[in-house]
């Protein structure tokens, strides 16, 4: 275990070959699902890569390199992310305002000479929100790195970058922890005590500890077991559904983002739950906590055939990608569950995904 995070060791150790041969990459861009720690080993990579005993990315934790990065103000750090009241990531944060162009923000911060380390280290997170502007404002920095620079991009999946920030980047792929690892991270951040709780959480995450974090709220985890059993049915109330995530959702009040996440949090129910039912259908063991396992096999046993239960997953995670852009929230959730509703009654989805 890497700095006391739990299941990264492999990309641990592919940092640690880079530095032995002297190949540090200026660009990386973190990618694996939310909430299963890049950015926590984004920051903890940089406070090694800072520190001022040597050239590893093990932290001495002593230096005035190390104080300044626990303090949070280095002056060879730098991070940014998406504000939660914005959708994208603010070209503002790259290159300025409009009276400060070129002279504050990220691209301007990076190219300039260290302070006190022998580099400057950025991360950009949210990746996932950069529009082409913004994305356009990163090119000069990623085609003509900074001397003595690392600029670390994080985001949920390659698919979600535009094509001229993966092509100029080193990917690094984070993996999803097992139940156990989850567990461990739960315990030992003391977000739980309940060896048993945590299990069942970390069963229902996905291999994502901040997932299993969210859903210690009790709202959400109720919610949560609504829907499984709700799209598990075999029949669903699309408007009843309809109703309920917009209930749901209304718990954010006014705040766009929080509303979104509320809406994905339906999505990923249903993802979650065709994915396993699917596993079911091909003769493969359920995966996650109690309660999906028994739907999931419950719904196999009524549609044994994979058709149905791949169609379903193929439809929501097409409503999850679009989720994050500009579309209408209550169109695409009205749509995605007619359609489900659709599939169920052996009748065409209306939406199809778009072809190559």
């Amino acid at each position: 275990m890497w700095q006391g995070i739990h299941g990264h060791d492999r990309v641990a150790d592919q940092f640690r070959r880079m530095l032995a041969a002297h190949r540090l990459p200026s660009t990386f861009l973190f990618v694996g699902p939310e909430g299963i720690g890049k950015r926590t080993f984004a920051w903890k990579l940089a406070k090694g890569l800072l520190c001022l005993t040597g050239t590893t990315h093990e932290p001495c934790h002593a230096c005035p390199s190390c104080r300044y990065m626990d303090a949070g103000n280095h002056p060879d750090f730098h991070a940014i992310g998406k504000p939660t009241d914005k959708r994208q990531l603010p070209m503002e944060l790259l290159i300025g305002d409009k009276d400060h162009r070129l002279r504050e923000g990220l691209c301007h911060d990076i190219a300039l000479k260290p302070a006190l380390a022998n580099r400057r280290i950025a991360v950009l997170d949210d990746a996932d929100a950069l529009h082409s502007e913004a994305a356009n404002c990163l090119l000069k920095t990623l085609e003509e790195p900074p001397p003595m620079s690392v600029l670390i991009l994080i985001g949920t999946s390659l698919g979600h970058q535009l094509p001229t920030i993966r092509s100029r980047c080193q990917t690094v792929l984070f993996q999803p922890l097992t139940a156990d690892q989850v567990v461990q991270v739960l315990l030992d951040t003391q977000c739980l005590d309940d060896h048993e709780h945590a299990r069942l959480l970390a069963e229902a995450s996905g291999g994502s500890p901040g997932e299993a974090i969210r859903l210690t709220d009790a709202d959400r985890w109720q919610f949560r077991c609504r829907m499984l059993e709700a799209l598990g049915a075999g029949h669903i109330d699309p408007e009843a559904l309809s109703a309920a995530g917009q209930a749901y959702a209304d718990h954010a009040g006014t705040n766009t983002q929080g509303r979104r996440d509320r809406l994905r949090d339906m999505l990923c129910a249903g993802t979650e739950l065709f994915r396993q039912w699917l596993r079911v259908s091909v003769g493969a063991a359920p995966r996650g906590d109690p309660l999906i396992q028994r739907i999931a096999r419950d719904a196999a046993r009524r549609s044994p055939a994979p058709d149905l239960a791949e169609a379903l997953l193929a439809r929501t995670l097409y409503a999850q990608q679009h989720l994050d852009r500009n579309v209408h929230q209550r169109m695409l959730l009205d749509a995605w569950l007619d359609d489900i509703y659709r599939l169920m009654s052996d009748q065409p989805a209306q939406w199809q995904p778009a072809g190559p």
